[in-house]
């Protein structure tokens, strides 16, 4: 966890001194770590699994907005003197174990250490940029080429499963839905064989798999993107 964005510029006594304020908490999959409109009164880092936030539309839809691996964080905003509300849900997606502080401590630390306040403004801005991002492409690329670059992304933030003492085991694999608006065509107008998404009918040898038209999911294989999993 020392690796994590959050501790950058941070010496080793520093980071030491900030995880050992940190309390352990388990959370079991699917359960909501963070829920929007709530107070921001805990700054959640992963620590092994996966999570993901979202948002519902007024349908009862979920937007997916981002997948968290191990070394990001969740409730940025409990950085802040007075936080806002929470923005966005926030739930695991398997048995997940995060380093939590409550706001009085990550404040306290904040202010014994300055640079967490700013690594925290500098992921903000990381996530800013990755919707600004998303927002363009929507507006100037094609819906072939934004899928393409959705499930390379998807594939590469998944990362690799990891035993406690830290060695890598089996790729991880999600399956991602699709609209129900023809996949099958918008998926066969890529070449097959181009290292990103094969059609249906393809050899399997890319990070993303189709399963059939009537399914509506690909699944996506970290391991063979040649990819390392986001630090």
């Amino acid at each position: 966890m020392a690796n994590a964005r959050v501790f950058t510029g941070l010496n080793d006594t520093a980071i030491q001194q900030i995880l050992g304020a940190a309390k352990v908490r388990h959370i079991a999959p699917k359960k909501d770590v963070t829920i929007r409109g709530g107070r921001p009164e805990h700054l959640f880092l992963l620590q092994v699994g996966r999570a993901r936030s979202y948002m519902l539309t007024m349908s009862g839809s979920e937007v997916l907005l981002s997948w968290k691996v191990p070394g990001d964080i969740v409730g940025l905003a409990s950085l802040l003197p007075n936080p806002p509300a929470y923005m966005v849900n926030a739930t695991t997606v398997s048995e997940c174990k995060f380093l939590v502080w409550d706001h009085d401590t990550i404040r306290r630390l904040a202010r014994v250490y300055p640079q967490l306040s700013e690594n925290g403004f500098r992921l903000a801005l990381h996530y800013l940029r990755m919707h600004i991002d998303r927002h363009v492409n929507i507006l100037t690329k094609s819906a072939e080429t934004r899928l393409a670059e959705v499930l390379h992304r998807l594939a590469s933030q998944v990362g690799t499963c990891s035993h406690r003492d830290g060695e890598s085991t089996s790729p991880t694999k999600i399956l991602v839905p699709l609209p129900t608006s023809a996949p099958s065509r918008q998926v066969g107008s890529f070449p097959s064989g181009n290292g990103m998404v094969p059609s249906p009918n393809s050899a399997v040898e890319s990070p993303c798999t189709f399963l059939s038209p009537s399914s509506n999911l690909f699944i996506l294989d970290n391991h063979k993107t040649g990819e390392s999993p986001i630090p």
